[in-house]
């Protein structure tokens, strides 16, 4: 993700289904512009890719959302496999030989547990959409060690929930500010007019020549 940001090019926003348009390049890519990984994945990559839908296939402008999202089940397609094998007992294995005839491998538990992954996919792709995109790139010059992941994974969470929480008080804070200023507003509005429909009152019962006029109701 960041040799994408600093390697390709930004386009203008289009659209996806309007092949019709020809994509324009904006520039360079700025992370500081993106807050959460989801604001990057919907930028145009500049490629077209199909869809199916409705049984059949639609083309569109690709953006980074799909290509990330297909990267992400590779990635988990061709390595989950491997960890579950060197998990699984001997006498697992011997039962698998024993009643197929054949040892097994990453391509025939890739197939065993197929849709297993599939979801296992999706929940690891719906936690990336979720990162703050600043705790992804800072990773970027750190040697992948497994606990060591672990424990920067566990904290960006932590600071996660933090900055969520201090995200939603400051927009309960605006929101609390905003209708104070449209009840402000709207006193203004109505003390005048209040004011006035008393005066009119006040006028109506003065003596005039002698006579007290009776004031006039609705």
């Amino acid at each position: 993700m960041a040799k994408d940001l600093k390697n390709k090019p930004k386009f203008q926003y289009v659209d996806p289904y309007l092949l019709e348009e020809q994509l324009v390049e904006e520039g360079a890519f700025q992370a500081a512009e993106y807050l959460m990984v989801t604001d990057f994945f919907e930028e145009l990559t500049g490629d077209i890719h199909s869809l199916i839908g409705w049984g059949r296939n639609r083309y569109e402008y690709e953006n980074y959302f799909y290509r990330y999202e297909r990267l992400v089940s590779d990635f988990i397609m061709k390595l989950a496999p491997d960890k579950y094998l060197k998990h699984l007992s001997a006498a697992l294995h011997h039962d698998f030989l024993e009643s197929y005839g054949e040892r097994l491998t990453d391509d025939a538990l890739q197939g065993i547990l197929s849709d297993e992954l599939a979801d296992l996919s999706q929940s690891c792709f719906d936690e990336l959409k979720e990162e703050y995109l600043s705790d992804l790139l800072k990773l970027e010059g750190i040697p992948f060690n497994e606990t060591l992941h672990e424990e920067i994974f566990e904290k960006d969470v932590e600071n996660r929930e933090r900055r969520k929480a201090e995200v939603l008080a400051e927009q309960a804070r605006k929101r609390a500010e905003e209708q104070r200023m449209i009840d402000d507003i709207i006193g203004k509005a109505y003390t005048p007019s209040l004011g006035k429909k008393l005066d009119m009152f006040c006028i109506s019962v003065r003596p005039i020549r002698g006579r007290r006029i009776r004031p006039w109701r609705k």
